[in-house]
Parts: structure tokens; sequence; C-alpha cells
């Protein structure tokens, strides 16, 4: 992943955002949109 100034801000807005939500694994819900993501390969 590519981290510029951009993302850093969007990362510390979702941060704050779901700061203390849980999805129903009891996993921090912050990181579930990250997975898919982290599978991109740009297209």
């Amino acid at each position: 992943m590519i981290y510029n100034e951009r993302i850093k801000r969007a990362m510390t807005i979702m941060l704050r955002a779901h700061l203390c939500q849980f999805d129903t694994g009891g996993y921090p819900y912050v990181f579930h949109p990250s997975h898919p993501c982290g599978g991109a390969n740009g297209r």
C-alpha cells in the first residue's frame, strides 16, 4: 500500500470514527474493510 498524507488522514478519521465498534467475531470493526483492500491488485 502506498502511504501519503491523504491516506494517513483517511486512516486517522477511520480510526476515530470506529474506535469502539466490533464485528460479530469480536474483532475491531475498523479492520474489516482493510481485509478486501489488502488483496486488491490495483485494478
